[in-house]
């Protein structure tokens, strides 16, 4: 036999939720630390801080070690400000660069190296060299065939992807092909008085994955590495204005790795919801697999007001019955009011309105009647009641 929760007591509320609440701060912490530490391990693809097996960071140091500055931006506004002296601008992801602002790249104010890593159609043509695409090539191992420095010094690398052709190029000055797959080349390289520039068909030589290949680190360093500063250039995805200004949206601003965390963790909470309302339809009822006689349940009952001291509650439980079984006795509803119950009984014994009134309410109406101050008192109070209803009962 347990014993009813007071009114207002939200304790059993919160025992049956929070398991489920445990389970989703557990989620939620799970996907955050997750996201953490992706974010601060996995920089992204072609990233100098990247150490993932797309990531460049392998290359980074390498650099930095041979005494070149790498310096990571985003706009192409930074990357020309910052194209001063014996400077390489890198721009591995050229698809995230309006083909206006790699005419930019191409004339800054002090003649610096460009590379590209697979630029389309629309940049090509905004280079200006005559150059275009000319198909794909499986990426492997291949050699140079060409008097570039960088590539004579790697040897063989992993190369392909996008391949080049020279039909636009004029005779005179004609940029250098190396690499060759199918007739065509991987990388090309042009030398002019606004800097020198070459595209790369792939990304695999500068990977972290690749890096320790064959010639890779060699062709990488030899191409990057020529000057005393890079300019690694990697705008975000959402960067679409011109002259290298940024709009993001709000979805924009926020990983990747952090919106399918968020995802997955709705994903549980429907679960979770879907699980804690299984049961539908209504309650069915069973028969109890012991029967236990009243006395005992109401010796238990007092025995738990009791170990809690709870002689108010034991008080009101005492009260309400009298009070439900002298409202039947009387033909009143269940639940008369006040007045009405005490004055009918008053009517049925010798007692007073008063002292009826107190004996089954013990306060007035709205008001918390005062607790029995020891067992004795309560124990008196039972018997007043007893008697009670043994003068509405006797005829």
């Amino acid at each position: 036999m347990t014993m009813a929760a007071p009114a207002g007591d939200v304790r059993p509320g919160w025992r049956a939720a929070r398991g489920p609440l445990l389970l989703v701060a557990a989620l939620v912490a799970v996907a955050v630390v997750g996201v953490l530490v992706a974010a601060s391990g996995n920089a992204g693809a072609l990233d100098p801080d990247g150490t993932s097996p797309e990531g460049s960071r392998a290359l980074a140091v390498l650099l930095r070690d041979r005494g070149v500055r790498v310096e990571r931006v985003t706009t192409v506004d930074a990357a020309v400000r910052q194209a001063t002296g014996r400077t390489t601008i890198f721009v591995p992801l050229p698809d995230r660069v309006l083909d206006t602002s790699v005419a930019r790249l191409r004339s800054t104010a002090e003649p610096a190296t460009l590379v590209l890593v697979n630029p389309d159609s629309g940049a090509l043509r905004a280079l200006g060299l005559g150059v275009r695409s000319a198909g794909r090539a499986p990426v492997r191992d291949r050699v140079p065939s060409c008097d570039l420095p960088a590539a004579a010094v790697a040897g063989s690398a992993d190369l392909g992807g996008a391949t080049y052709d020279l039909a636009g190029a004029p005779e005179a000055g004609s940029p250098t092909t190396c690499y060759p797959a199918g007739g065509k080349a991987t990388v090309v390289a042009a030398a002019g008085a606004m800097g020198d520039v070459t595209i790369v068909g792939t990304s695999t030589p500068f990977t972290n994955a690749a890096l320790d290949e064959r010639g890779n680190a060699a062709l990488a360093l030899g191409l990057l590495g020529a000057g005393e500063r890079v300019v690694w250039l990697l705008p975000r995805p959402a960067q679409a204005a011109a002259e290298g200004t940024e709009r993001h949206g709000l979805l924009d601003l926020l990983p990747g790795r952090l919106l399918a965390a968020l995802a997955q963790v709705a994903f549980a909470v429907l679960l979770l919801a879907l699980w804690r309302a299984r049961r539908l339809g209504p309650v069915v009822s069973e028969p109890l697999p012991v029967v236990v006689r009243s006395a005992e349940a109401v010796e238990g009952r007092g025995r738990l007001y009791r170990a809690a001291g709870e002689r108010a509650s034991a008080a009101a439980a005492l009260r309400g019955g009298s009070r439900a079984r002298l409202a039947a006795r009387l033909g009143l509803p269940p639940e008369p009011a006040p007045e009405a119950l005490a004055d009918a009984v008053a009517g049925r014994t010798p007692r007073g309105l008063a002292d009826v009134a107190t004996l089954l309410y013990g306060a007035p109406s709205g008001q918390a009647p005062p607790a029995p101050p020891d067992d004795a008192a309560l124990v008196a109070l039972a018997t007043d009641l007893d008697t009670l209803e043994a003068e509405v009962r006797r005829p």
